[in-house]
């Protein structure tokens, strides 16, 4: 469960310049195969194609860097909430200024820029796994660099399409797509990730119902992008309660349409606080809850 990347037609091995603890490979790691092949499906790859999946973990952050040669693309999908460790970053609000990794090209200064505040907590995410990350996309070259993630992996996607500004070759492109992801940072940031990702600051997929996406409003913070909304009905939302009734943290019910997204006809579900609730349930002496939808979807009605 140690090593960190595998590409096709490569032997599985351990990169022993990481430097990463081996528990923060333990849980993710069961994982990556399947990751492996979504990312090859979403990028229209065969199982031969060349591809490279590198795995980057911290004790706070968890990133997946997919690099495609014959698409000349790299894709980078930060993970998001999952456990107790994750929820506690999420909620330290406390502002820090925000530095992109080299000087802002003359285009990007702005009155603001110099004054750029942003979430404390998914700072300290991202510099976490900072270093390597930068370090596998460096390595790519790619043309197309894609930053995405939900919640907490959208807020570190943002982070690093900001950090990466000025220091890519200028014919790479760095697109950014979140999903539930909350402002994290000042208008000063928001200038910066304008700059730094296409289109102007990302597309932001937003789920009917879920408080998420505006909490940072209370820190005066603001979002960059264009919003794409996903209008989900209240019976799928219903629905996905129901099925994970014994799966989610008392008193996090409320979470369910932070959870959910939409694509054409169908409902997915990310998969939240399973692992603390099976934690709880196995000390009580009781059988730890199934994972009800773990990268699963249904039907936009109870029928379906």
């Amino acid at each position: 469960g140690s090593w960190a990347s595998v590409g096709a037609g490569e032997e599985e091995g351990v990169d022993d310049d990481w430097g990463i603890d081996q528990e923060a490979f333990e849980s993710p790691c069961y994982s990556l195969p399947r990751i492996e092949i979504i990312m090859r499906r979403s990028l229209g790859l065969s199982d031969t194609a060349p591809f490279a999946v590198h795995l980057i973990a911290s004790p706070i952050a968890v990133a997946v860097v997919g690099v495609s040669p014959s698409r000349n693309a790299t894709v980078c999908s930060f993970r998001g909430t999952k456990d107790a460790v994750d929820v506690l970053t999420d909620i330290k609000f406390l502002s820090k200024t925000f530095e992109p990794r080299a000087p802002l090209h003359p285009h990007t200064s702005n009155p603001h820029a110099d004054d750029a505040k942003v979430h404390g907590g998914f700072l300290a995410a991202w510099l976490s796994i900072a270093d390597e990350v930068c370090r596998v996309v460096d390595g790519a070259r790619s043309r197309h660099v894609l930053m995405t993630g939900h919640s907490m992996g959208g807020a570190v996607a943002q982070l690093a399409s900001a950090y990466l500004l000025g220091s890519l070759p200028e014919t790479t492109s760095t697109h950014l797509v979140t999903v539930g992801a909350p402002a994290i940072g000042n208008v000063g940031f928001k200038r910066i990730l304008e700059s730094a990702a296409v289109p102007r600051g990302g597309l932001r997929f937003t789920g009917h119902g879920d408080v998420v996406p505006r909490v940072g409003g209370v820190l005066a913070y603001e979002h960059a992008g264009a919003e794409v909304r996903m209008e989900i009905s209240d019976s799928s939302v219903a629905f996905f309660k129901r099925l994970n009734a014994r799966g989610l943290v008392p008193g996090f019910s409320a979470i369910a349409p932070h959870v959910l997204y939409k694509i054409g006809g169908l409902v997915y579900a990310f998969w939240l606080f399973q692992g603390a609730a099976a934690a709880s349930k196995a000390e009580e002496g009781e059988p730890s809850p199934r994972p009800p939808l773990a990268l699963g979807g249904f039907g936009d009605t109870p029928a379906s």
